[in-house]
C-alpha cells in the first residue's frame, strides 16, 4: 500500500483545496488553545491578486466567529479520500455578500495527510439538544461529545464545577436509538463568561471515567455516523441573508455577540 505524503508544493496545495471546495467538504476547526472545536464547510478558493485566501462557511457554534477574529492560529482538519487531512492557517477577514456570509483564512504552506486528532468530537446542534443529568437534579445541555468525554453549557459558576470535581454518576441518552449511558466523570476545564449560542454563558468539559465498553461502542457509532455533518443552524438563529440587504462585518459580529 502506497504511503500518502504531505502536500507541500503551492500549486498542488491550491489544486487540492479547489477540489475539496467543489465538494463542499465538512471541516473541523480548532482555534488557538480553545478546548472545543467548531464546524464549517469549504466554500471556495479565492485566487484574485491581492485577495488570495480560502472562504469557509460561518462557524458553529457561532461564538467561533468571534474567537477566530482574535486568533493567532487556526487548525483545520477534514476527511478526503477516506484519509484525514490537516493544515494550519491564519484568519484574514469576515466577508459578506448578498448570497452568503463567510470567513476568509489564509492558504496553507503545507497540508498534512493522515494525522488524526486523538479523539473524534462531534458538535451538537441546539435544535436537537443532548441533555446531561449530572445528579442532584442538575441537568445541562451538551455542546459536543467524544468517546472520552463531553462539554456542556451552564449558568452555574466554577465553584460548582471546579477542575478535578468528580461525578459518581452522570447519564444521557444518545439519539436516535435512545441508548442511555451512565458513567462516572471528572471536570477537566471550565470556561467562564464566554459567548455561546445557548442562553448559558459558561461551558464545562468533563472526561468519562472507567466507562463500560458497552457504552463506548454506541458513542463511537454515533460519531462515525455523524462524521463530517455540519449542524448549520444559521437560518434558525437569525444569520440568514435577506434578499436586499448585505450584512457588514460590524453587523455580523454584532449578531454573533
Amino acid at each position: 500500500m502506497k504511503t500518502k505524503v504531505d502536500i507541500t508544493e503551492p500549486e498542488q496545495i491550491r489544486f487540492h483545496l479547489q477540489k475539496i471546495s467543489e465538494q463542499g467538504t465538512k471541516l473541523n476547526i480548532k482555534i488557538d488553545d480553545e478546548p472545543v472545536s467548531f464546524g464549517s464547510i469549504f466554500i471556495k478558493v479565492v485566487s484574485k491578486e491581492g485577495e488570495e485566501g480560502i472562504l469557509i462557511d460561518i462557524l458553529t457554534p457561532i461564538n467561533g466567529n468571534v474567537l477566530i477574529r482574535k486568533s493567532k492560529n487556526v487548525s483545520i482538519s477534514y476527511s478526503f479520500e477516506e484519509t484525514n487531512h490537516t493544515f494550519n492557517c491564519e484568519y484574514l477577514t469576515m466577508n459578506s455578500s448578498k448570497e452568503f456570509d463567510s470567513v476568509n483564512v489564509s492558504v496553507p504552506t503545507i497540508v498534512h495527510i493522515g494525522k488524526r486528532r486523538n479523539a473524534q468530537r462531534f458538535t451538537l446542534s441546539y435544535l436537537s439538544p443532548l441533555k446531561v443529568d449530572l445528579g442532584n437534579k442538575i441537568v445541562e445541555e451538551a455542546g459536543d461529545i467524544s468517546v472520552g468525554g463531553l462539554c456542556f453549557f451552564t449558568q452555574r459558576d466554577e465553584g460548582e464545577f471546579f477542575k478535578g470535581k468528580t461525578f459518581s454518576n452522570i447519564s444521557f441518552t444518545l439519539p436516535p436509538k435512545k441508548h442511555k449511558i451512565d458513567t462516572k466523570a471528572i471536570v477537566r476545564w471550565f470556561a467562564k463568561d464566554e459567548i455561546y449560542s445557548r442562553l448559558a454563558r459558561n461551558k464545562c468539559g468533563i472526561e468519562f471515567i472507567r466507562m463500560n465498553q458497552v457504552d463506548k461502542e454506541p458513542i463511537a457509532k454515533y460519531l462515525s455516523e455523524n462524521n463530517g455533518k455540519h449542524p448549520n443552524d444559521m437560518q434558525k438563529i437569525g444569520l440568514q441573508k435577506s434578499q436586499d440587504h448585505t450584512t457588514s462585518e460590524d453587523e455580523l459580529v454584532e449578531q454573533l455577540t
